[in-house]
């Protein structure tokens, strides 16, 4: 009984160390080393913007001196652990629980009260886990290709486990539709039609190949 309960402790400390290094390093493609300014949200490091960072110092008084990086990773620490706790999380695919928490990083903790998200979690319907994301690719309803690439990356990475069609390409129209197709261009989701499209953000179609 002892034994088993170790190899179990060791292989969850495993997991999240694992998913964790996983998403971190996925930020250094996806959000890049450099920060920038969009919608007046200054980011740091890696999408470390500077008000979370100001919060997370504000909770967390040790990390008052503690760069980015260190920052960053107890973030995503923090963000594994409320994760774990919900129902499914622990036991899905270490892809699925990566995409999670990537999406939370980025979003922030409301993704995990998302409602269908999380009974789809919780049943193991992982390709419906993600399609609940890829309504995300705004910034206060202002259409972000970029965002929309990064969503469809989040769900071929879960669609390519489970040999489902993957998203080939990734249309911003003028109006503001946001559409994800196949590699035959036929739509697999859309949304956003009548939302303004993003000063930063450009219009037109971008393929998507894995990372």
């Amino acid at each position: 009984m002892v034994t088993l309960l170790l190899v179990t402790c060791y292989s969850h400390g495993y997991q999240k160390s694992l998913v964790i290094k996983n998403t971190f390093n996925n930020l250094k493609v996806v959000e890049g080393k450099y920060g920038d300014r969009t919608n007046s949200a200054v980011t740091l490091t890696y999408g470390l913007t500077v008000n979370t960072r100001r919060s997370l110092v504000q909770a967390n008084p040790q990390w008052l001196h503690e760069d980015d990086v260190t920052i960053i990773r107890g973030y995503l620490d923090t963000m594994y652990t409320l994760w774990s706790v919900k129902a499914g999380y622990s036991v899905a695919p270490l892809v699925v629980q990566e995409v999670l928490l990537d999406a939370s990083y980025n979003l922030g903790h409301s993704v995990m009260e998302y409602p269908k998200l999380t009974h789809n979690l919780a049943s193991g319907s992982y390709i419906d886990v993600v399609r609940e994301l890829l309504d995300s690719a705004d910034i206060d309803d202002y259409m972000v290709l970029g965002l929309g690439k990064r969503r469809a990356l989040s769900y071929n990475k879960v669609a390519s486990i489970l040999n489902r069609e993957l998203i080939k390409y990734v249309k911003l129209d003028n109006d503001g539709t946001m559409t994800y197709l196949n590699a035959l261009s036929v739509p697999i989701f859309k949304y956003g039609s009548g939302n303004n499209v993003h000063a930063e953000s450009s219009i037109g179609t971008l393929t998507i190949t894995m990372e």
